[in-house]
């Protein structure tokens, strides 16, 4: 349980370690497909966490290049308290192959 703990049960930094665990042991199985299915939910949980610690909310859904472009937008504030989560795979996220990804590609 991480410290952004939702009341409702949302704790997406607990959702981005638990879902990077899996990823990591479906990829040393070879069932890459779902290790890149987790890793979709670990870049997603990632970016509502970094959200949330600079608005106080995550946005919901899972389009990745929406969520990408609310972080850079957020941590590009005078008061930003995030902006050095915009590194340069943040920042070209929208060009990324995972961007594509969405979770009724199971």
């Amino acid at each position: 349980m991480s410290s952004l703990l939702k009341p409702n049960g949302d704790d997406y930094p607990d959702a981005a370690a638990k879902h990077l665990a899996d990823a990591k042991a479906l990829l040393g199985d070879s069932r890459f497909d779902g290790a890149a299915y987790l890793a979709g939910y670990v870049v997603e949980c990632s970016l509502k966490s970094i959200l949330q610690v600079q608005n106080g909310v995550a946005t919901r859904g899972h389009r990745l290049v929406s969520l990408a472009t609310e972080v850079a937008k957020a941590s590009t504030s005078a008061t930003a308290v995030t902006a050095k989560y915009l590194t340069p795979t943040v920042q070209n996220l929208p060009s990324a192959s995972i961007v594509g990804w969405r979770p009724d590609m199971r």
